[in-house]
C-alpha cells in the first residue's frame, strides 16, 4: 500500500492533523493507498506557498514556462505505466482505458498548453488602447473522481501556462494519480510553490479553498449540489469561478431516425470509461410510436443491451469483469435487494435497459443515482408523445422525484 503526504511549496509535508483517507480498489475492495485528510490549515499553507511563488512565476518569459510543461509531458510519458496501473486500480477501469481516456490526454495537454503559452497573443492593440492579458495569481482546482488525472491536468496546465500558481484538491475517492502527478511536476523541475496538492474531504478542504481570500480563481467540476455550495462560498470573496456541474441530457430519437443506430450509439456511450462519464447517453427519449418496434426488436445482438427481464447485459458485464478484473468506482448508497430492476416504473412509461445481474458482483452493489447523474452501465428509456413530446419528459422528471426525493 502506497502512502503519500501533501505536496506544499515543492516539498512533501505531513498534514496538520494525523488523519488519513484510505483509497479502495472498487473491484477488489482492497485498500491500495492512503493520503492525508487535510484541513483549512493545510489549505492556508498551500495558498501561502502559491502566493509566494506567483510573482516570480508570472515574470518568467512564456518560452520558459513552456519548457517546464514540455519537460513535464516527457516525465508523464516516461511514467505512463505507473499512471495507468494506479488509475486502473483506484477508478476501476481496464489498463487500456486508463491510457486512452486519461494518461494520453495528460501528455497531449502538457504539450498543447506549452505551445499555446509560446504563441498566445498576450497584448492586443485596439482603436482606443491596448488589451493586456495577465495571470490571475493563484488558481485552485477541485476535481472529480471519474476523470481524476485529466480533469486536474486540463484545469491546471492551462493555469500554469498562463503564469498562475495553483492549488489542487483532487477527489478523495481517486487521489493517488494526482500524487504521482505531483511527483512528476517535482521531477520536471518546476519552481517551489507553483504546484501545490492538498488531499482531503470536499466539505473540509474544498470549502476552505472556496472561502480562501488568497485564491483569485477557482475551477470546480462535480455535482450540482456541490457546485451550488462551492459557488456560494467562492462568491463571498468575489473570486472568479468556473463550475462544470452534473446532469446529462438525453439522447432524443425523433420520428424517421435510425433506431438501431441510436440504440447502439447510446449503449456504446454508456460503457465509455466503464460507465463513468458525465456526457454519456444514459437516457433515451423515443417516440411512443416506436414502442412496439422496441418491444418486438431483437436488440440482444447488442451485447450491452437488454431489458430488466432479459439477460443480455448481465452476461456481457460478467464476462467483462471476469476478463479485466475491474469494477467501476460508483458512489453507492445502501444496497437495494431488488437491484436495478426495481427502478423500472411501467406506470410512467419508463423502460430500463439493464439486467439485474449486472449490478451484483460478490457483495458489491451498484445503485444508479439518477436524481443527478447516472454513472453505470444502464440506459433509461422513456417513450415520448405529443407535439413536442413534453408529457414523456414530465413523466420522467416525476419518476425521478418519486424515486429519490
Amino acid at each position: 500500500m502506497k502512502e503519500y503526504q501533501l505536496f506544499l511549496d515543492g516539498k512533501w509535508s505531513a498534514g496538520a492533523e494525523d488523519r488519513w483517507i484510505e483509497v479502495e480498489n472498487p473491484a477488489t475492495k482492497e485498500i491500495i493507498g492512503k493520503v492525508p485528510r487535510g484541513n483549512a490549515e493545510d489549505v492556508d499553507r498551500a495558498v501561502a506557498a502559491a502566493r509566494a511563488a506567483a510573482e516570480s512565476w508570472a515574470a518568467k518569459a512564456p518560452h520558459e514556462r513552456s519548457e517546464f510543461l514540455r519537460k513535464l509531458s516527457e516525465v508523464i510519458e516516461k511514467r505512463k505505466d505507473e499512471f495507468c496501473t494506479t488509475i486502473s486500480s483506484e477508478l476501476g477501469i481496464p489498463l487500456k482505458y486508463a491510457f486512452d481516456y486519461h494518461v494520453s490526454g495528460a501528455i497531449r495537454e502538457a504539450k498543447y498548453f506549452a505551445d499555446m503559452c509560446e504563441n498566445f497573443e498576450y497584448e492586443q492593440k485596439t482603436d482606443c488602447g491596448m488589451i493586456r492579458r495577465e495571470p490571475f495569481g493563484v488558481v485552485a482546482g477541485i476535481t472529480p473522481w471519474n476523470y481524476p488525472l485529466d480533469q486536474a491536468t486540463f484545469k491546471l496546465f492551462a493555469a500554469m501556462a498562463a503564469g498562475n500558481t495553483v492549488v489542487l484538491k483532487p477527489s478523495q475517492n481517486a487521489p493517488l494519480c494526482c500524487c504521482i502527478l505531483a511527483e512528476a511536476i517535482e521531477e520536471a523541475g518546476f519552481p517551489n510553490g507553483v504546484f501545490n496538492l492538498v488531499t482531503g474531504a470536499g466539505g473540509e478542504v474544498g470549502n476552505a479553498i472556496a472561502l480562501h481570500e488568497g485564491i483569485d480563481a477557482l475551477s470546480f467540476t462535480g455535482s450540482t449540489s456541490g457546485g451550488i455550495e462551492v459557488g456560494k462560498l467562492a462568491l463571498s470573496t468575489v473570486k472568479k469561478i468556473t463550475l462544470e456541474l452534473g446532469g446529462k441530457s438525453p439522447l432524443v430519437v425523433l420520428e424517421g431516425a435510425d433506431l438501431e443506430a441510436a440504440v447502439a450509439d447510446a449503449c456504446s456511450s454508456a460503457f465509455m470509461n466503464t460507465g463513468q462519464t458525465c456526457c454519456a447517453y444514459t437516457r433515451m427519449l423515443i417516440p411512443e410510436s416506436k414502442k412496439d418496434e422496441i418491444e418486438a426488436g431483437d436488440f440482444q445482438k447488442y451485447p450491452v443491451l437488454g431489458y430488466a427481464r432479459h439477460s443480455g447485459l448481465g452476461k456481457y458485464t460478467r464476462n467483462f469483469f471476469k476478463e479485466h478484473g475491474v469494477l467501476p468506482n460508483f458512489i453507492c448508497e445502501s444496497p437495494d435487494e431488488n437491484g436495478i430492476a426495481s427502478l423500472v416504473a411501467k406506470d410512467f412509461g419508463i423502460a430500463l435497459v439493464a439486467d439485474v445481474d449486472t449490478i451484483h458482483r460478490d457483495d458489491i452493489c451498484i445503485r444508479p443515482l439518477i436524481s443527478q447523474e447516472t454513472f453505470s452501465h444502464t440506459v433509461y428509456m422513456g417513450y415520448m408523445r405529443g407535439k413536442y413530446q413534453l408529457p414523456a419528459v414530465q413523466r420522467f422528471i416525476q419518476f425521478v422525484r418519486r424515486m429519490y426525493h
